[in-house]
């Protein structure tokens, strides 16, 4: 696992992927202990039945975080929510704050954040796909989104989910690119 990048800083998405999350699977009931978990053959199943139908209006038992490092935890004919959206009020934490819960994350886990606590130069790679990001959601959002909006309704993502889902749609080629210099980045 190798968590570094050429400059010799480490990235925290790496760092959360390849470090916290196998550390997490193995810990879920200590880091996350207001849903009761217990060990099943797949992963872990919530027993916390007061807080999973207060906070998640789901059984416990249909609330679960299978597999070898689960990002998250599925509701049985719901949604899924990353660890990252649970602990920021639902939405998904970007730039700064993807890496302060992060280290919340670790710090649940027992990891060590050392390797991320270190002062890194800015990622102009990284800060170019947010923006481009954001111009893709601000794409579905505006009238130019109409279509795929329509579609994605029919599919069941109401308007309400789609703003915590980061889906977007790519700007034509022409507007992508202004709107890139706009932001200050060069062709």
């Amino acid at each position: 696992m190798n968590t570094t990048n050429p400059t010799g800083t480490t990235n925290v998405r790496d760092f959360y992927t390849d470090v916290v999350l196998p550390a997490l699977a193995d810990r879920l009931d200590e880091a996350f202990p207001e849903f009761g978990w217990r060990r099943d053959p797949r992963g872990w199943v919530a027993t916390n039945q007061e807080m999973t139908h207060r906070v998640l209006g789901a059984r416990a038992e249909r609330v679960i975080a299978h597999g070898p490092a689960p990002r998250g935890f599925l509701i049985y004919g719901g949604d899924a929510t990353l660890w990252t959206a649970y602990l920021n009020n639902g939405d998904l934490p970007r730039g700064r704050e993807f890496a302060s819960t992060v280290r919340q994350i670790a710090q649940r886990a027992g990891v060590e954040t050392t390797p991320i606590d270190r002062p890194q130069p800015r990622d102009r790679r990284a800060d170019l796909l947010e923006h481009f990001f954001t111009c893709c959601r601000a794409e579905l959002a505006s009238a130019q989104g109409k279509t795929a909006r329509s579609y994605l309704e029919q599919r069941g993502i109401t308007q309400e989910h789609l703003a915590t889902t980061g889906l977007g749609v790519i700007p034509r080629p022409r507007e992508t690119t202004r709107l890139l210099q706009v932001a200050g980045y060069s062709k």
